[in-house]
């Protein structure tokens, strides 16, 4: 045993930091708004009346398409075993975070080195733009993990074109592509892979097409969904890339965006800092493809062409995306700039921007494990205050606020709450009167009829 901590003492530690930014105080940190609501009550409808959803999430907003409800299947074993609590959440948010963390060391140590492994766990676990997305339970959390896999999937494809190896490929991608429509860009990066590996004359076409029937496989539920319902999804999907759903184009309105995201590198709100560090990754990605050879050239010529498209593509998409739609781009990011530290051979480089990032990105990796008032814990709580006002009492309730009623629908259905119209009614607000019961954010009107 102490041979082995000697061996990965340095990996036990990285794990265990990384752990302790995103695990300390989750039950405390953790959300519950529409979209946990929303995939709840699906999983509610599928535990208790095997009413299996054939819809995941809209894209973009109510004029977009849907995607397919991978999301919500790989959640019901976990909502089975609470009970349908959806502290469940905390649970899988675990899993899925520790998976990405260990995946990415050893794909990352097999295809470059552990120093290599070790910087890109540490620029992850500082990154408090990473630490915040690590901890949403929503469909984006997916995204890094599937970025990971679907490197790790090329390398050995690379290296052993297996017909399985393409099979998995499609599978993989297919599935995380219906966690978040940013997957796309991770699929466009393995169509260029493809076309930088191989030349005209020997593209494994068969391996290709298992590859695409394996992707293709994974939008059964909705091919299901639109057949019975006169190809609907199909219709939202061509209305939303061929149909202009804005008065006005911006054009450029990704780069506040991209300003808000790279602030953990920057180290600055500057918008020309940020347009800056973009075109400094997409050089130094220019550099490693012509420095490497094999694999890792063909792998920065993908990732190259990549961040080209990523830009264009959101300058003819002309409307502003979240910051989150850019996080398949952090890992590819990180394995650049770290590939890149250790190849200029400077031992005090990587120390210096490591120890430069944490410092100034430090305060923010503090406030970020800190209690979220409005969130899950103090929602429960709250409706359990409800619970022990009413006793059997009929009564029904109001939300004062936007906002304010995300989550609380479910909540109140799982302890058995049902409000009915013209009862005696209870007001949950964000807290403005101390003299109300309060749980966090909020605080609990009485109407008197109900006061003990």
């Amino acid at each position: 045993m102490s041979n082995f901590f000697r061996k990965y003492y340095l990996s036990i530690i990285l794990i265990a930091f990384f752990a302790l930014t995103r695990f300390y105080n989750l039950e405390h940190r953790i959300i519950f708004g529409w979209d946990q609501e929303q995939f709840s009550t699906q999983l509610r409808n599928i535990i208790l009346y095997q009413d299996f959803t054939l819809l995941g999430p809209r894209v973009n907003n109510d004029l977009g398409f849907f995607l397919a409800p991978y999301f919500t299947y790989i959640l019901v074993p976990f909502y089975f075993f609470s009970k349908l609590h959806p502290n469940a959440l905390v649970l899988f948010v675990i899993l899925i975070d520790m998976t990405f963390i260990l995946s990415s060391y050893f794909l990352l140590k097999k295809i470059f080195t552990p120093t290599h492994a070790h910087w890109f766990l540490f620029l992850w676990i500082i990154n408090p733009q990473a630490q915040n997305y690590d901890v949403i339970p929503w469909w984006p959390l997916m995204i890094p993990l599937g970025t990971m896999i679907v490197l790790g999937l090329l390398y050995y494809i690379y290296h052993r074109p297996h017909f399985l190896l393409w099979i998995m490929l499609g599978v993989v991608e297919g599935f995380f592509i219906n966690m978040h429509f940013q997957f796309v860009f991770v699929v466009f990066l393995t169509f260029v892979f493809i076309l930088l590996k191989y030349s005209p004359k020997s593209i494994p076409w068969v391996n290709i097409a298992m590859y695409f029937g394996a992707f293709s496989i994974m939008f059964v539920p909705l091919l299901i969904f639109d057949i019975r319902n006169e190809f609907l999804n199909t219709q939202l999907f061509i209305k939303f890339f061929f149909s202009s759903t804005t008065a006005h184009n911006e054009y450029f309105s990704w780069i506040p965006v991209l300003k808000n995201f790279f602030q953990p590198f920057t180290l600055s709100n500057n918008s020309i800092l940020a347009v800056l560090f973009y075109g400094i990754f997409i050089w130094i990605t220019l550099i490693l493809k012509k420095v490497h050879k094999g694999f890792k050239s063909v792998l920065y010529g993908s990732i190259l062409i990549t961040a080209i498209a990523v830009l264009i593509f959101f300058t003819v998409y002309a409307q502003r995306p979240s910051e989150y739609y850019f996080m398949f781009l952090l890992p590819l990011i990180l394995i650049v700039f770290v590939d890149y530290l250790m190849r200029i051979k400077r031992k005090l480089a990587p120390i210096l921007v490591a120890t430069l990032l944490l410092v100034f990105n430090g305060g923010p990796l503090l406030h970020n494990v800190k209690n979220n008032y409005g969130g899950l814990y103090y929602k429960n709580n709250i409706v359990l205050q409800v619970k022990e006002i009413v006793e059997d009492k009929p009564f029904n309730i109001s939300y004062a606020g936007i906002s304010v009623d995300h989550g609380f629908a479910y909540l109140l259905d799982y302890h058995d709450l049902i409000p009915q119209i013209g009862a005696p009614l209870i007001q949950i607000e964000i807290v403005s009167n101390k003299e109300n019961p309060i749980e966090g954010l909020y605080g609990i009107i009485i109407p008197p009829e109900l006061e003990k």
